[in-house]
């Protein structure tokens, strides 16, 4: 037993020695003989700087109210605003500084500047405070007419307001007023459609024959609609048509069901060309309607004009291309298309029909995705060409041919 021991411990002390021959402690040097031990390098991770976000603190704080919460339509806005203005400096400035705005924004709820008022609001302040700006609210009736044509149920007031010490950065407050259309509000002319009563909005006549034009009115509100049918024959100057009245009319009216109003008999005595319109004069700012264009034709005979395509019920589809045969003497060509008269003879709307000045030298004509688009669907209408020569006269004219809008 005392012999294995001591083997034992001899095999231990044999691992032991090659162990401190293989790696001595540090700092002692290496026996003769024996090669050095290479050490791994010791290396300490990169240390990241994160500097802290800079906060740049604002000092304006605006506030403002609003005496009045209503956009009336034919009458506008009146009343006040009061802007308060907080400013609290990060320090007191060495001097005063300034708290200014220099307009006021009238904008519509999706942000659209229609109407811009300069009047600056300025005030010192040298260690800050709470300063108190009052100015007059005026809003003209035609602030409240452009936000109701583009839609919008109110429109924001707003002002933008800086300080010397940094021009750069503006705080800006707003108020919102809501559009008002209710009866005695104010008249507004939402839409007028005008047309000839062959529900046409360009035609032609022969010399002597009756010819009325006839205008439906969508309106809001209430108020005096005054309005006058004029005409203008070319005997302006410089090209510009030169109206004169034929009927005027002025009645309150309140919205609700569509108004109707016809001209009087238009002149048709003489040959040539006239312009028809319906001036409104109030409500102000309503916006004009296009005026409608009738030839009185003189002892020419007009030559009956042959279409080739679409066939007579022909479905439409956006590849459908209108020919018809070349006149002698045209310039141009004037195609029509007109809603299907519907039973009792009832008037069509003219925003159901198309017109397009097609020049000679096109073989045809395609409908355009505009046009297209004002056609109604599941619907008749009626087609025709008319040749025009080079001073306006109309010397052919074809047979109204039917068609399908699908």
């Amino acid at each position: 037993m005392k012999r294995w021991i001591l083997m034992v411990c001899a095999t231990a002390a044999l691992h032991v020695s090659g162990w401190a021959q293989t790696a001595p402690p540090p700092g002692t040097p290496p026996s003769p003989g024996t090669p050095p031990v290479a050490m791994p390098p010791v290396t300490t991770p990169p240390v990241r700087v994160v500097n802290p976000p800079v906060v740049r603190r604002v000092p304006l704080v605006v506030q403002v109210s609003s005496s009045s919460q209503a956009l009336l339509m034919g009458q506008g806005a009146r009343g006040s605003l009061t802007w308060r203005v907080d400013y609290t400096p990060a320090s007191v400035p060495a001097k005063p500084v300034t708290v200014s705005s220099s307009q006021l924004l009238v904008k519509t709820l999706s942000g659209t500047v229609i109407d811009t008022q300069s009047s600056r609001l300025a005030r010192s302040v040298v260690a800050g405070g709470t300063l108190v700006f009052s100015e007059p609210l005026r809003l003209p009736a035609s602030v409240a007419y452009r936000a109701y044509r583009l839609g919008s149920a109110g429109v924001i007031v707003e002002r933008s307001f800086t300080d010397s010490s940094n021009p750069g950065v503006a705080v800006a407050a707003s108020t919102r007023l809501s559009l008002s259309t209710s009866p005695g509000s104010g008249l507004l002319v939402a839409h007028i459609d005008m047309h000839f009563d062959n529900a046409s909005r360009v035609t032609q006549v022969p010399q002597g024959e009756p010819l009325r034009a006839v205008a439906t009115v969508r309106l809001d509100g209430a108020g005096w609609l005054d309005a006058r049918w004029e005409i203008a024959d070319g005997s302006g100057r410089q090209g510009e048509p030169l109206y004169r009245p034929l009927k005027s009319f002025r009645q309150y009216v309140s919205g609700g069901m569509p108004m109707t109003l016809e001209s009087p008999p238009l002149p048709t005595q003489s040959t040539g060309r006239t312009l028809v319109r319906l001036a409104i004069r109030e409500p102000a700012f309503t916006t004009q309607p296009e005026p409608l264009l009738y030839q009185v034709l003189g002892p020419l005979v007009r030559q009956q004009l042959a279409l080739l395509q679409p066939a007579e019920g022909a479905t439409l589809t956006p590849t459908t291309r209108f020919e018809w045969v070349d006149m002698p003497g045209a310039s141009a060509y004037l195609i029509e298309l007109l809603q299907y008269p519907p039973e009792g003879g009832a008037p069509v709307p003219p925003e159901r029909e198309a017109a397009a000045l097609v020049p000679v030298s096109e073989a045809g004509w395609t409908l355009s995705t505009l046009i297209r688009s004002r056609l109604q669907p599941a619907s008749r209408y009626r087609w025709r060409v008319v040749a025009i020569d080079g001073q306006g006269q109309v010397i052919g004219q074809s047979l109204l041919r039917q068609v399908w809008m699908p």
